[in-house]
């Protein structure tokens, strides 16, 4: 896991707070957790303990979308490539792995933020086309 990635799931505190620390009944097993330099993976017998946050797999990110595999497809498909579908999106662009992206995405959908200088912020149309014009909300 590179640093920049978990260093965006401690600051999704939207996300974190479907798992809580030191209640077993939230964990399940193969979650992964990290403290921000320890990553570990949950076991029978064995739990998270306080400081580790939950990095979810990209399938737990998908189950906390709503609609079809297809419709989720579609919307993460324009989230990538914009309304024009001829390039890639600047913010899109910023991501460097499939785990970021789809964690940028989720944030999008369910919370309406981005990711912006090291903080999740409130959704800026800015960062969804490329084009000069002002562009139309998500």
């Amino acid at each position: 896991m590179d640093e920049s990635y978990i260093k965006m799931w401690w600051k999704a505190t939207e996300i974190q707070k479907q798992k809580r620390p030191g209640h077993p009944e939230d964990w399940k097993w193969g979650d992964i957790y990290s403290d921000g330099e320890h990553t570990l993976v949950v076991v029978p017998d064995h739990f998270p303990i306080q400081g580790y946050i939950w990095l979810p797999r990209q399938d737990d990110l998908q189950a906390m979308l709503s609609g079809s595999d297809w419709g989720k497809a579609s919307r993460f498909y324009e989230f990538i490539w914009g309304r024009n579908h001829k390039e890639i999106t600047e913010y899109a662009e910023q991501f460097l792995s499939m785990e970021q992206l789809w964690l940028a995405f989720v944030m999008l959908e369910l919370y309406h933020k981005q990711w912006c200088n090291g903080e999740w912020r409130e959704e800026d149309d800015r960062y969804t086309e490329r084009s000069s014009s002002a562009p139309q909300r998500r």
